[in-house]
């Protein structure tokens, strides 16, 4: 069974610059609890040793093993490559994911000789995929009378 010292628990909240009323507004305890940890009065559940943790570090890697590597700070979340992504980038990953995806059943389907091409966007719920030609006339209806006709 895991356990940290109070010594310990002080050595982590002093490395992350915390108060004892600091401490407990960023955990969202109440003081009275921070003191009985650094009492050692009672135990310091796991979990704030995690957050206090990625407080002190920004890494990923104290939540979870297979976020090692990974970071945390002013430019965002930075890959164990170096690469920082914003709040912006984070929320337009799925898209790329998505395409990625369609990408692959496509390829098989070529390969298998599974006929047409299917459209690279993910349809929404509800809707069939459309072919790549069915795509296309779909576009082409689509932007009639905006002054974009594509033709």
């Amino acid at each position: 069974m895991w356990h940290i010292s109070p010594e310990g628990f002080r050595e982590l909240r002093y490395s992350c610059l915390l108060s004892v009323k600091t401490c407990a507004e960023f955990l969202g305890c109440s003081v009275s609890s921070i003191k009985a940890w650094d009492r050692g009065a009672s135990r310091v559940p796991w979990s704030v040793v995690k957050l206090l943790r990625l407080l002190r570090s920004g890494d990923l890697g104290a939540l979870r093993t297979e976020w090692r590597g990974w970071t945390l700070n002013r430019n965002g979340m930075v890959s164990p490559e170096g690469f920082a992504y914003s709040l912006g980038d984070l929320g337009w990953w799925s898209l790329p994911c998505r395409q990625a995806e369609a990408f692959r059943r496509d390829r098989s389907l070529r390969q298998r000789g599974g006929g047409a091409a299917v459209s690279a966007s993910a349809p929404r719920r509800g809707q069939t995929r459309r072919t790549a030609g069915e795509e296309d006339r779909h576009h082409q209806t689509r932007t009639r009378g905006h002054g974009r006709d594509l033709q």
